[in-house]
């Protein structure tokens, strides 16, 4: 399953991680994302992956959700656009991003591996 996510601005918060979406573990419980990050000229894009340890029945009140960013070019090669997060809480993986200045804009194109 494919999702799109794009937010032009993600306001002035530069020290909270920001929720982009959610996914339920159980029915999705690995993701591949390819994230495009921008403030003004710079430019930076990143992929991703993350899996869940959630089985398929109960709460799943000790999985976890575990991720890693890989690929990632930057232009200016010193770009730090900001930092890709994810947790888990139960069911629900929620997947964050902490800009570095405020008024990033985000891009991402998610592919959902359903269970």
């Amino acid at each position: 399953m494919w999702a799109t996510w794009t937010n032009t601005d993600l306001g002035s918060n530069t020290t909270v991680a920001q929720t982009l979406f959610t996914i339920n573990a159980v029915a999705t419980p690995t993701a591949k994302l390819t994230i495009q990050a921008k403030k003004g000229a710079n430019t930076e894009i990143s992929e991703v992956v993350l899996a869940s340890n959630a089985s398929n029945s109960g709460t799943n009140s000790g999985a976890n959700v575990f991720l890693t960013v890989y690929g990632t070019v930057a232009s200016p090669a010193a770009a730090n656009i900001g930092e890709l997060s994810a947790t888990q809480s139960g069911n629900t993986i929620t997947v964050s991003f902490t800009q570095a200045a405020t008024s990033s804009s985000l891009k991402i194109l998610a592919t959902l591996f359903t269970y």
